[in-house]
């Protein structure tokens, strides 16, 4: 159900082909409601970056770094340098979406999370 909900943000398109569609609504679904638990940030606010910063997994970024949010930096001692700028690279996509949770509860934006609960306040 939430796949069905979330395909109908305006401007975010799925790409074409069913194997991508498919990572899309079991992978990146699975690891956003986990987060969402673990860390409180909406699974519809961590799937529409994922959409928006890796088109559905398939940047350069998401395929060679595991980066599905474009977060700069390094992680663990580890970065890509893709653009001439350092991203952060994960092992796996459970790192990538893992990170994203602690980042937005814990990081920098943890004030401006506090006390939201429903996506629409984001």
């Amino acid at each position: 159900m939430l796949s069905a909900y979330f395909l109908w943000i305006p401007g975010i398109l799925p790409p074409k082909g069913g194997d991508k569609m498919a990572n899309f609504s079991g992978e990146a679904i699975r690891l956003a409601q986990e987060t969402e638990k673990r860390y409180g940030v909406p699974a519809s606010v961590t799937l529409a970056q994922y959409a928006l910063e890796s088109g559905y997994g398939t940047s350069n970024l998401a395929r060679k770094g595991n980066n599905y949010f474009g977060i700069m930096g390094s992680y663990n001692g580890q970065s890509i340098i893709l653009s001439g700028r350092n991203w952060r690279k994960y092992n796996s996509m459970e790192e990538s979406f893992d990170d994203h949770g602690k980042l937005l509860s814990n990081g920098r934006y943890a004030e401006a999370t506090q006390g939201v609960t429903n996506a629409f306040e984001y």
